[in-house]
């Protein structure tokens, strides 16, 4: 059995398939490009230190690139967004959760993760009114 990453090399050796390809193979492709994908991002942002990045590019791959279904897509949001968390990009994490919890409004894990988004990006902006306050006081 091959890792994530290696299996991600083999089908990407034929990334467009050819025009005469039939249709199941077309689906066959995504349906094993689209689990690897988001398991990738998943083992990416699991392992320590998070490989941030590789989360963010498996994730968007599968995002722009395949027919996800609603699940795959707030999946595939969630793990890119958290992987922006791991970066310190709270604007690009908040609007992927937005957008995840939009597709799966039922899901506690992506609502959880926006309320802490919401939360660290409050303290930032309290943080740099302080900082300004004591700036412009003197």
């Amino acid at each position: 059995m091959t890792n994530g990453p290696e299996s991600i090399r083999y089908l990407d050796v034929h990334p467009v398939l050819p025009d005469d390809s039939p249709p199941e193979l077309k689906d066959s492709y995504d349906a094993l490009l689209a689990p690897l994908l988001l398991n990738s991002a998943l083992a990416a942002l699991r392992t320590q230190p998070a490989d941030a990045q590789t989360a963010v590019k498996n994730a968007t791959r599968a995002l722009e690139r395949l027919e996800l279904s609603d699940a795959d897509k707030a999946k595939a949001l969630y793990r890119r967004a958290s992987a922006h968390v791991i970066l310190k990009q709270e604007d690009e994490a908040e609007e992927d959760l937005v957008a995840a919890s939009q597709l799966s409004p039922e899901d506690m894990a992506i609502s959880s993760k926006l309320k802490e988004v919401k939360d660290e990006k409050k303290k930032k902006r309290e943080k740099e009114k302080k900082a300004f306050k004591k700036m412009f006081s003197s």
